[in-house]
């Protein structure tokens, strides 16, 4: 499969449109709109940009709102163009050939081209995200969305009566919210959205997408694509233990690579002192590495003002995938947190061997 010939025509906006003009154009959760800037790409707009703004999409304009995403050339290799994917819960990004941008690659025909290659092994249980995440039926969308925030999550399991009843997403949040704005958007509400049961917005449980923890991950690629989702829950003996998402895929294949560390997300002045991050982190992996085997780190970095936030993604022999995040205002520091969570969390693992999969730490969301 020739994966450039997927490309769809991109759509391009400049950094002073309104976001009112934009909000048509990414109806569909798997499309973007290229921003740009003096006929300069900047960053891309997509479902996600929005999901935080608040203010008048007619006065709010896309140079504050949109993302910094990473281009992907047309000489790309299919496993350079998976990394791409993997820095962020991107379901589109932009093809560049030279200067220009020149159309849009989905997340989705990269999937179906790995499963086209063949590049898929192992089972959904190596490279699942467990414990899940709940609520109950009984709460609202305001403890779930708070519970999702703490947790740094995007998606949240539904329960009622020890039982799976549905799944609930900021997507769906997002959706039912700016619906009620686009037909009153200068109209009070009476009755809040974030008063609403979760189980007015979830999707019910027999429309949720599950997957066995020992299916193969190719068998598990293939459904995601064909349901058109993002994510399959893992059922165990009609018990949810953990989700498989698109970005699990992508992680699969990082591993393939035999890439032992894999920094993203640093901006400007962080790559200029990346020897020493990189150095730090060398530094803690070798003392874990004592203890346990390791095949795979992977630290992503977002800064927020003056803070920093670092999710990490460590992958054991023995142990599974360990994922932690940690925040601070010191650089260095807060790599050294998270690296020190991570060795205290492989111990423990260690210490009682429990199944494969991945466990959390205070972290954000995929």
């Amino acid at each position: 499969m020739n994966l450039f010939e997927k490309i769809s025509a991109p759509v391009q906006m400049d950094v002073d449109e309104p976001l009112s003009k934009a909000l048509s154009k990414i109806e569909r959760k798997d499309e973007c709109v290229i921003v740009t800037k003096d006929g300069k790409y900047v960053g891309i707009l997509d479902d996600r940009s929005i999901e935080k703004v608040s203010s008048d999409p007619s006065t709010t304009k896309l140079g504050g709102i949109f993302e910094r995403a990473p281009l992907i050339d047309t000489g790309s290799s299919l496993i350079e163009i998976c990394r791409s994917f993997f820095t962020g819960p991107y379901k589109s990004l932009p093809v560049r050939e030279g200067e220009s941008v020149v159309g849009v690659l989905k997340r989705k025909d990269v999937i179906e081209a790995l499963i086209e290659a063949g590049a898929l092994s192992g089972r959904v249980s190596e490279y699942m995200t467990s414990p899940i995440v709940t609520v109950d039926e009984s709460a609202t969308i305001a403890q779930a969305r708070a519970k999702m925030r703490e947790r740094g999550v995007r998606r949240i399991i539904v329960f009622g009566n020890g039982k799976l009843k549905g799944m609930l997403s900021i997507y769906d949040i997002r959706t039912r919210t700016s619906r009620s704005k686009e037909h009153a958007p200068f109209v009070k509400e009476k009755h809040s959205t974030e008063d609403a049961l979760v189980s007015s917005l979830m999707v019910s449980g027999e429309n949720v997408v599950t997957i066995s923890p020992d299916a193969l991950l190719g068998d598990a690629a293939h459904k995601m694509t064909d349901a058109k989702v993002g994510s399959l829950v893992v059922m165990d003996r009609d018990k949810p233990i953990g989700l498989l998402s698109a970005r699990d895929i992508f992680e699969s294949i990082m591993f393939q690579d035999k890439t032992p560390i894999e920094l993203s997300g640093l901006g400007y002045e962080e790559r200029m002192m990346v020897g020493e991050i990189r150095g730090e982190v060398e530094k803690e992996v070798e003392k874990i590495a004592k203890s346990i085997q390791l095949d795979y780190l992977a630290l992503h970095f977002k800064r927020y003002g003056n803070k920093y936030s670092i999710h990490g993604r460590l992958k054991t022999s023995k142990c599974g995938i360990i994922s932690v995040s940690n925040y601070g205002f010191d650089l260095q520091g807060t790599v050294h947190g998270l690296m020190g969570e991570m060795k205290k969390i492989a111990l423990e693992k260690l210490k009682v061997n429990p199944m494969h999969g991945k466990t959390r730490g205070p972290f954000r969301g995929e």
